[in-house]
């Protein structure tokens, strides 16, 4: 028995690789328009995703470009993610809630606080394209009623890209490589089943949650290099921990909100991810 419909935007993208597969699992109609049959920037072709009055329960923002750390972004980068997310947004008063996943580049890069709250969106306008346009999208979903803004600063799980930190080092782990670190500071990353919680709650609640602006992080904040020794106490071997940057950096993390969410949590994301992996 189908739960009912969700419209997921940016589905073939690491979120969506994850989350989906949860939500079918769970009873949930899935539509995915990929971008080469509905480019989000024409509002012509997302005009085809609510032809016939179609109303979803949800619409699950996941679409983005840029903010990667290999690559500086352009003023292209602020357009499109505005244009994208403009053209769907049209269609907020067509679903149930509106859920949009946000980056912890909308409070700022650093942020006002070493642990910023949702309350501190507005606070800092940010400087680069990619965190400009987090901001702006994130100051118009928690203004709307249906809108629900879900911050993730890192998220990892089995479908990530091979480049990533995860994939990267726990597979460097198993294969009894050395386990590299670019620079060492305090990051926040969600295992994402746990992400997956916080949709599900969203889903759920619909307008009785009582928040409409999450940052989706755990309590117990680490270091780059502590995650590390995570990774490296997975079975019952070591292997080498190099560090290629020595500098400071301020830190990426966001203050936890309280759902009511028993998490799986880190340490055990680590864990199954290995399972999966090896």
């Amino acid at each position: 028995m189908k739960k009912g419909k969700i419209l997921f935007t940016g589905g073939n993208g690491f979120i969506g690789r994850q989350i989906i597969p949860l939500l079918e699992e769970e009873g949930w109609e899935i539509v995915r328009p990929r971008s080469s049959k509905v480019r989000l920037e024409v509002d012509t072709e997302v005009d085809t995703l609510f032809e016939n009055d179609v109303f979803y329960d949800a619409i699950i923002n996941a679409a983005l470009v840029g903010g990667r750390r290999y690559a500086e972004d352009s003023r292209d980068i602020f357009y499109r993610n505005m244009m994208m997310f403009e053209t769907l947004f049209r269609y907020v008063d067509r679903c149930g809630c509106f859920i949009n996943f946000d980056s912890g580049a909308s409070l700022g890069r650093p942020a006002i606080s070493e642990r910023p709250q949702p309350s501190d969106l507005g606070k800092i306008v940010p400087g680069d394209p990619y965190g400009f346009s987090k901001y702006c999208i994130a100051q118009r979903v928690v203004n709307h009623p249906r809108g629900r803004n879900l911050r993730v600063w890192g998220c990892f799980g089995e479908h990530e890209e091979p480049s990533r930190f995860f994939a990267t080092n726990v597979k460097n782990y198993i294969n009894k490589k050395p386990i590299t670190l670019i620079k060492d500071r305090y990051m926040d990353f969600i295992y994402a089943d746990d992400l997956y919680k916080i949709v599900s709650y969203f889903l759920k609640m619909k307008e009785k949650a009582h928040v409409k602006d999450v940052n989706c992080v755990y309590e117990v904040k680490y270091l780059l290099s502590e995650i590390a020794d995570m990774i490296n106490n997975l079975d019952d071997y070591k292997v080498e921990i190099t560090s290629e940057g020595q500098y400071p950096e301020h830190s990426y993390c966001g203050a936890p909100n309280d759902l009511g969410i028993d998490y799986i949590g880190l340490e055990q994301g680590i864990k199954e991810c290995w399972s999966k992996w090896k």
